[in-house]
């Protein structure tokens, strides 16, 4: 069943699709009540028109695989996906109503939204969702980091503040699960359709991996402040799983798990986010604005960043 979220959703999924038959599309952003593509190819690529959407929706989040996108209605609280490829807006049955966040898992498979201290996940995206049940999570407090498996089958959550923060996991065998003590706020990351996850701290800019999250709670600790992590935004496994990601105040760290060696690229801005856009293990560093986008490729030999400006660079070079 189509969804009707508003006539001018609807009209933004044209004008979006209008914009992709100019040229390859890196990605797309999302940034309050707009959405953004991407437009180009890698160290060539500038930030499209942005495409309004309904600022009276209460969620708007982008698949990692550039797919699709989810929203929450604020009027009828109904979750819908809309594709990017053919801006067809259909809702998605048995979602819980009224979802303020979704967390995607690495690939784009499934969802992890939240509403009302409940969580609920969406697995078969894009193609045939299906919307598991909900688990209530108010005994556990505020939760401050999400991550989910790409078959939908376990959740992490991070939740209670400073040395009181707690990590759980939620799966459909054994519910709630308390893993063990983080002693800080932390940020959270699935390996690629694995149990493997990585866990960055906050405040101590240390990283850890757990081999298998449904296991015994055993982080093993593979890079700190020795390494050059400062100031910690955002955590991710490479495309492959061989590397972790990291970025920080100070740019991008990589740790190749095999060896724990380490590389950084420097970034000329601070970054504040880590998020998925097309690409070998491509992440956007920061957000959009007047000054221009940084991306980061953590797959190549060598980490790459670069920066995608917010209209066409001059005619006397690139944006390397």
């Amino acid at each position: 069943m189509t969804s009707r979220i508003s006539v001018l959703l609807v009209l933004s999924t044209v004008s979006l699709l209008a914009q992709r038959v100019s040229g390859p599309v890196v990605g797309y952003v999302s940034s309050g009540a707009t959405l953004q593509p991407v437009l180009g190819v890698r160290g060539a690529a500038i930030l499209g028109d942005a495409i309004p959407v309904d600022a009276s929706l209460t969620m708007l989040a982008v698949s990692p695989s550039q797919e699709y996108f989810l929203t929450s209605s604020a009027d009828s609280g109904e979750l819908s996906l809309t594709s990017t490829e053919t801006g067809e807006s259909r809702s998605v049955k048995g979602a819980m109503a009224g979802a303020g966040r979704a967390v995607m898992s690495p690939n784009g498979a499934a969802a992890l939204l939240g509403a009302n201290a409940r969580v609920q996940v969406v697995t078969g995206l894009p193609d045939a969702p299906v919307a598991g049940p909900s688990t209530d999570v108010s005994s556990i407090g505020a939760i401050s980091a999400l991550a989910l498996s790409d078959d939908g089958s376990l959740a992490l959550l991070a939740a209670g503040e400073g040395s009181d923060a707690a990590l759980y996991s939620v799966s459909a065998d054994a519910g709630l699960r308390w893993l063990g003590p983080l002693g800080q706020d932390v940020r959270l990351a699935f390996s690629n359709r694995g149990r493997s996850a990585v866990i960055g701290g906050v405040s101590s800019n240390e990283m850890w991996v757990l081999g298998d999250v449904s296991g015994d709670f055993a982080p093993r600790r593979i890079a700190g402040p020795e390494n050059g992590v400062a100031g910690l935004v955002g955590v991710a496994f490479s495309d492959d799983n061989r590397r972790v990601i990291a970025a920080h105040s100070g740019g991008v760290t990589r740790v190749q798990l095999d060896d724990s060696s380490t590389d950084v690229a420097a970034c000329a801005c601070t970054p504040t986010t880590l998020l998925k856009v097309r690409g070998d293990s491509a992440f956007r560093l920061t957000e959009t604005g007047a000054g221009p986008m940084w991306i980061v490729d953590g797959g190549s030999p060598t980490a790459h960043v670069w920066f995608v400006p917010p209209k066409a660079p001059a005619a006397d070079g690139g944006n390397e």
